[in-house]
């Protein structure tokens, strides 16, 4: 399972430390399945929801 997650968030991983702004990272079945992109929720976004 470890594997089939580092290569669905392979390029992401590197993305992720550099955009401070990012609050969450979400692996849908679609990302493993189809090879999607996972989602990328920004704080602004989190909030925005909330509120």
């Amino acid at each position: 399972m470890r594997s089939i997650l580092e290569k669905a968030m392979l390029d992401i991983m590197f993305e992720i430390p550099s955009k401070p702004e990012v609050a969450e990272v979400i692996v849908t079945a679609k990302t493993i399945t189809e090879g999607r992109k996972p989602r990328i929720r920004t704080y602004a976004q989190k909030k925005k929801k909330a509120g």
